[in-house]
């Protein structure tokens, strides 16, 4: 079964432009995730997915596979599909473009249920633990990743009724903390038709 990882790029980024160029310990912040995502063995393919000419440059000027994507595309989600248009595989994962704390380990665990032969989509989650143990990270001190597990999402109705209630319980609870639901489901590429 062929595994391409797909790492969306963009540097129009509205929260922190060109962050994916941004230099973290020395590096590129992309550099960080592509090397992660190439040294998982579950991947047959890693492939940037970028929006601009400067970000192909980079990827080209550091040896990563990469393939340009409409600048127009407004989520990662997009250009993953855009990539599909053009590479075959029976698996696509997105790996966010800025995740500089990704780990081998995290990838292998949102894989691992593919060998169940109704799992279409998965999901990576971790603890309030995890999350808070990811902050020493630069240090060296991250711990906990291989303790990641993955949530599986099939075609079946009680599947989509998950998702649909998860939907349900963010957007009633969110305004209750001063977050506009509507605005963070639009800023992660919109909600899909379940």
């Amino acid at each position: 079964m062929r595994t391409l990882g797909v790492i969306p790029a963009r540097l129009a980024s509205t929260r922190l432009p060109r962050k994916v160029l941004r230099q973290v310990a020395g590096r590129p912040l992309l550099a960080w995730v592509v090397d992660a995502a190439r040294a998982c063995p579950q991947l047959d393919q890693v492939l940037v997915a970028a929006d601009s000419e400067e970000v192909v440059a980079l990827c080209r000027q550091l040896g990563f596979p990469v393939q340009l994507t409409s600048p127009d595309l407004p989520s990662g989600t997009d250009r993953v599909h855009a990539i599909a248009q053009l590479v075959d595989a029976e698996i696509y994962v997105n790996i966010q473009g800025d995740e500089p704390l990704l780990r081998p380990e995290h990838i292998a665990a949102l894989l691992r249920p593919f060998a169940h032969p109704d799992a279409a989509i998965t999901t990576l989650r971790g603890s309030a633990a995890q999350v808070q143990s990811a902050r020493t990270a630069l240090d060296g001190r991250l711990g906990g990743c291989g303790r990641y597990e993955a949530d599986v999402l099939t075609n079946r109705a009680d599947d989509i009724a998950w998702c649909n209630q998860r939907l349900a319980h963010f957007r009633e609870f969110a305004p209750r903390n001063g977050v506009d639901a509507e605005a963070v489901l639009a800023g992660l590429g919109g909600v899909p038709n379940l």
